[in-house]
């Protein structure tokens, strides 16, 4: 699974679509809290993420 956190929905979007063309399973989630929220130890996978989101501290 490719976790993609990306406030740009546009950017989201396409990286999602660009998944799925290589039947990747993705799931897309606006900010980071988002993902959080959703997140549990049970889930594996990686992260895309935009490191230049509003609200983001890295």
């Amino acid at each position: 699974m490719v976790f993609i956190v990306e406030d740009d929905e546009a950017v989201r979007d396409s990286i999602e679509l660009m998944m799925e063309s290589v039947d990747q399973p993705a799931k897309t989630y606006a900010d980071a809290q988002a993902f959080l929220d959703d997140y549990n130890s049970s889930m594996s996978g990686c992260i895309v993420m935009d490191v230049r989101m509003s609200g983001c501290l890295v």
